[in-house]
């Protein structure tokens, strides 16, 4: 009897030992990464290394509040289900929830199409003129009244004699008359920048200049009937680590940590460049391209202060991703726009053209 009370009671001191264990990791976990929009990575970078894993992060909460309530500790239960759901405005840009969108706006003024798409400089493949005719030809088919382009331009090296950046650009005059480029990297090897394509006339062009080789924010006015709006197209810092130097970094952790933590400031300041730039205009704006960040990061929430989330807005339901390659798969690629812009609706378009997928938003523009 004795022994069968003695076993009883080890295993309730282990079932209170796993819970207690279960709930301070968990909530940590959670408290750190419901801090990454709000916290400089420069500063402190763990809460923006956990912005990153967000989704197995919101599994492991979801999960371990389950076995919680099943162990009847529900004191533990309803703190991590309170943080969970006071957190929902953050997460929720990253595993998105909509129940009502996809609805054409029949008192709309004027629907404008949006792309927001990284390319790739269209020849990090080995058949550049044939990869170069599927994006412009998908493009074409999707028919947006502007596109916002990131990593514009081609390796000489590896481009067909035709197929140079202003061969390229003409080949879009087709359909779209009014362009924007800014070339941040021009070289005998190669040239680098961001394109605005856009069917409406297009003013005031100009840049914001980054102390980075490859990365510039660029923006112009564009004209849409009698309503000026603003357009911001960003390629921002990268952490520039090709499948060699991941595995070499493997072996070197705080040789990756620190390189990526180098990435996320410089990032961190190039997002309060475009946040001054939004503050200062005194027209609706539409801020677009690879942010190379995710929506639970600092630089995303600097830069979508007063904006909604075009793809939050106007998807529907689940975790979406821009970026894919090898095991890595995230949202880096973003469309924010003015309040005063109502979206009508999103989608992530999965064609294999790129490491990045597309972003496409319908939006209405009122007069």
């Amino acid at each position: 009897m004795n022994k069968r009370k003695t076993k009883q009671k080890s295993k309730s001191a282990f079932s209170i030992i796993s819970a207690n264990i279960l709930f301070v990791v968990t909530l940590v976990l959670l408290l750190l990464t419901i801090l990454a929009p709000f916290t400089p990575p420069d500063i402190i970078a763990i809460p923006a290394f956990l912005g990153i894993m967000i989704l197995p992060i919101l599994i492991l909460t979801i999960v371990v509040i389950v076995i919680l309530a099943l162990l009847k500790h529900y004191r533990y239960f309803f703190i991590l289900l309170f943080f969970l759901l006071i957190s929902f405005p953050l997460w929720r840009k990253s595993f998105v929830v909509n129940f009502t969108t996809g609805n054409v706006d029949t008192e709309c003024e004027s629907h404008i199409k949006v792309m927001t798409y990284n390319v790739e400089m269209f020849s990090t493949f080995d058949e550049y003129g044939k990869r170069f005719e599927e994006i412009k030809n998908f493009i074409f088919e999707e028919n947006p009244d502007i596109v916002f382009i990131q990593e514009f331009g081609y390796f000489k090296r590896h481009s067909d004699s035709k197929y140079n950046s202003r061969d390229i650009q003409n080949h879009f005059s087709q359909l779209y008359p009014y362009q924007h480029v800014w070339y941040k990297n021009q070289t005998k090897r190669q040239e680098h920048g961001v394109l605005v394509l856009s069917k409406y006339p297009l003013s005031n062009k100009n840049k914001l200049e980054y102390d980075s080789k490859n990365n510039v924010s660029t923006y112009c006015d564009v004209t849409i009937g009698c309503k000026t709006i603003r357009l911001i197209n960003n390629h921002l810092e990268s952490y520039k680590l090709s499948n060699d130097q991941v595995n070499l970094h493997i072996k070197d952790k705080e040789a990756l940590y620190f390189r990526m933590k180098d990435s996320m400031a410089s990032r961190a300041k190039q997002a309060e460049s475009i946040h001054q730039m939004i503050k200062s205009c005194n027209t609706p704006v539409i801020v677009a391209g690879d942010f190379n960040d995710v929506p639970m990061s600092y630089s995303y929430n600097i830069i979508s202060r007063g904006l909604n989330d075009a793809y939050v807005k106007g998807a529907k339901f689940g975790y979406y991703y821009t970026y894919h390659k090898g095991f890595a798969h995230f949202p880096i690629d973003h469309i924010l726009v003015d309040k005063s812009i109502k979206v009508l609706s999103s989608r992530v378009a999965k064609v294999p053209y790129s490491d990045h997928y597309p972003i496409i938003s319908t939006l209405c523009i009122s007069e």
